[in-house]
């Protein structure tokens, strides 16, 4: 036995040493190639690194990085390494951590010694996205101070404009807009001495990509002349910029400026540029043309349009337009009667409005364990004060009773996690009328509280069928369920595209008016009951009018659905009582 142990072990040396012996001839052997060979061989390789197989891209980036400490250009080394870097910062695939740290280190360190100021502080930023990407937002946090610290002790206004810069995005990513218009504006300060310093191009994309979060923000903080006057300034500035007309295009929509809007895209339309013929712009512009045909009830021309883009694998920054453009195609459909195809987009719609729920709950979550942390680290702070005077049991209480919120706190968090995912597996459609139901309404109504602000203007009106009983005794239940039908779709028709018409059971229906004052809410309501008025809804029905009577009330002060309901039913019995045909607004504020 111990002479076949003596001989295994033999024959281990002999491959150990035939394995190192062809490693060392192949260092040889590539190092009696010239600097130039060596390159081509490691930019081949580069090249080929994006291969659909993990072990084929891992083993042509080992071979590359060998290769690399053979060359003396550490200008190209740098650039590699940071190619290198961002890939694995922004691709999908997934890369370890370590692989990640490891490539952060070399680019740094190297960038740092070459004082190259772009690549230094982009990869901060690609390593600072990485880890937001995963939801790690205390080492994100740790890395934006240890990026300000770089910056200050350097004394590099480049640096700290880039600070702020990343700053800034991450709290638009967790939506604290107040910071982000804090942090924003003091870089365009800083900006301006940028491009005295001759950093034209960088200056310029810094000056861009500020801007449009300022925009983003002002426009969430309902602040809308000053976030249309941001974009006008940054179209005349940078005309050929077609993201920057992109994004303030989808703005005129949500506001309700549609000719401006049509304008701009008509302009856009006859561009003729390298850039407007490339698909991310051309399947942008084939949305926002199936936006401005779905408001001119050009439900045909719409549907391939939007279809184009969500199918598309190349939509640039307005991947948050997919989900919208999916609830337009519902509706579109089912103006059309197509509903297999609206449900189908209907339901696609619900489960990636579940999903965004989901993710921004989970980036809430680990935000708040990060500044839950930031607590606990002064809490224990102070329990190391509070040991030094003697106070040890009054210390450790406090602790207790701090992670005990800690877990109440999580607790909450998830279960509101677990009531979502149960809400959302719930039927959100009105099988007769296929416009969404009551379940629907209700949370639509409930989250739009929960989020409006104190400015915020919402309207709803409760609409029920005159005498529709008489129509169900005289005619039958065919023609009534046919009614309920035919007035669903002449709502849709004749209500706003943003407006949301659900039914509540029987003919009894509501309409949420999102952001609308009660002024413009009454016009669209006059408007609809008018539309039912002067239609014709059933054969049966030619010598009788269907018409509606409607309660419509403002959200007040105090932010109560039970009291918005409430007010918008006592102004439907008050129409009920001065008549048919007609609609009441709650005089209760």
């Amino acid at each position: 036995m111990f002479i076949h142990v003596k001989s295994a072990l033999y024959i281990i040396y002999i491959v150990l040493s035939l394995f190192n012996s062809s490693t060392t001839f192949a260092a040889s052997n590539n190092k009696s190639l010239s600097e130039g060979e060596i390159k081509q061989k490691i930019d081949a390789l580069i090249g080929g690194a994006d291969a659909k197989l993990r072990h084929d891209r891992m083993a042509r980036t080992e071979e590359a990085t060998k290769l690399l400490l053979l060359v003396t250009d550490e200008r190209y080394k740098l650039d590699i390494l940071y190619a290198q870097f961002a890939t694995a910062c922004m691709s999908n695939e997934e890369y370890s951590e370590a692989e990640v740290n490891r490539l952060f280190t070399n680019t740094t360190v190297l960038a740092n010694k070459l004082k190259d100021e772009a690549k230094l502080y982009y990869s901060y930023h690609y390593m600072i996205y990485y880890y937001e990407k995963r939801l790690q937002y205390k080492k994100s946090y740790n890395l934006i101070d240890d990026m300000y610290k770089l910056a200050i002790d350097s004394g590099s206004l480049f640096g700290l404009v880039h600070s702020k810069l990343v700053d800034a995005n991450t709290a638009r990513i967790l939506k604290r807009y107040d910071r982000v218009l804090n942090v924003g504006n003091e870089i365009l300060t800083d900006n301006k001495k940028l491009f005295d310093l001759g950093y034209g191009s960088s200056a310029e994309g810094i000056e861009k990509q500020v801007s449009s979060y300022i925009a983003e923000a002002l426009l969430e903080l309902n602040r809308l002349p000053e976030a249309i006057a941001i974009y006008e300034s940054l179209i005349q500035k940078y005309p050929d910029n077609l993201n920057i007309r992109f994004t303030f295009i989808d703005s005129l929509f949500a506001i309700g400026k549609w000719e401006k809007a049509e304008l701009m895209l008509n302009n856009i339309i006859k561009l003729d540029s390298p850039k407007h013929k490339l698909e991310v712009n051309q399947v942008n512009i084939a949305r926002l043309k199936g936006e401005v045909y779905f408001h001119n009830q050009n439900f045909e021309e719409a549907i391939p349009l939007f279809e184009k883009f969500i199918k598309s694998e190349n939509v640039g920054g307005f991947r948050y337009s997919i989900t919208s453009s999916k609830l337009l195609l519902a509706k579109a459909y089912a103006e059309l009667g197509q509903f297999n195809s609206s449900s189908a987009y209907f339901s696609s719609w619900s489960d990636e409005i579940q999903k965004e729920r989901e993710q921004q709950l989970k980036q809430n979550v680990a935000y708040l364990s990060v500044e839950l942390e930031t607590q606990q680290n002064q809490f224990l702070r102070k329990e190391a004060e509070q040991k030094l005077k003697n106070e040890q049991s009054k210390t450790r209480w406090q602790l207790a009773l701090f992670l005990c919120l800690l877990l109440l706190m999580l607790a909450i968090v998830w279960g509101i996690i677990r009531t979502n995912r149960k809400l959302f597996a719930a039927a959100n459609m009105d099988p007769l009328t296929k416009i969404p139901n009551r379940r629907f309404a209700f949370n639509y109504i409930n989250q739009l509280i929960e989020l409006a602000k104190s400015e915020d203007k919402h309207c709803i009106a409760i609409v029920d069928i005159d005498d529709f009983k008489t129509v169900n005794d005289s005619f039958g239940h065919d023609v009534g369920d046919n009614v309920l039908r035919q007035l669903a779709q002449t709502a849709i028709k004749s209500l706003n595209s943003r407006d949301i018409f659900a039914r509540l059971g029987g003919e009894e229906f509501v309409i949420v008016f999102p952001c609308t004052n009660i002024e413009h809410a009454l016009t669209r309501l006059e408007t609809l009951r008018y539309e039912i008025e002067k239609s014709n809804f059933d054969k049966h029905l030619i010598d009788r009018k269907v018409t509606i009577i409607a309660g419509l009330s403002e959200l007040s002060n105090d932010r109560n659905t039970v009291d918005w309901l409430k007010k918008a039913d006592i102004a439907l019995y008050e129409s009920k009582r001065n008549g048919k045909n007609r609609v009441e607004v709650s005089v209760i504020t």
